[in-house]
């Protein structure tokens, strides 16, 4: 026991000080995301489906609003994609994820996003 009342003689554990203990990440060609796996094909589909759910719903929203013609892509265009910048980060994460993942999955050198050299640029 401590001399001070209040205080305990043991140390708090990490974990219990509020900080949540780090996710070990996963090697291969899926991410997990709410306890399941997402491959990286579904991972871009559903961040470019919930893009486009949004851009439509701006869309939506500037055209009752009285919006027409080329403001009303412009608008639609620009709010969505600072709307996406916040209320999709989960998702855009889980995308940037899943492609380094399948970059460094074994069997693949990274080097394939290169274009090689022209032959006469020496």
């Amino acid at each position: 026991m401590s001399e001070h009342p209040g205080e305990s003689a043991e140390p708090e554990p990490e974990s219990q000080q509020g900080e949540a203990p780090p996710v070990p990440r996963s090697g291969g060609s899926s991410t997990p995301q709410h306890g399941r796996e997402v491959s990286s094909g579904q991972a871009i589909v559903r961040y470019t489906t919930l893009r486009i759910v949004l851009f439509v719903v701006v869309l939506a929203v500037t055209y009752v609003v009285g919006l027409r013609g080329l403001l009303l892509l412009v608008l639609a265009l620009l709010a969505s994609g600072l709307l996406s910048a916040v209320l999709l980060r989960r998702q855009r994460e889980a995308v940037a994820a899943a492609v380094e993942a399948r970059r460094l999955r074994p069997g693949t050198t990274g080097d394939d996003d290169r274009v090689a050299p022209d032959p006469g640029d020496d």
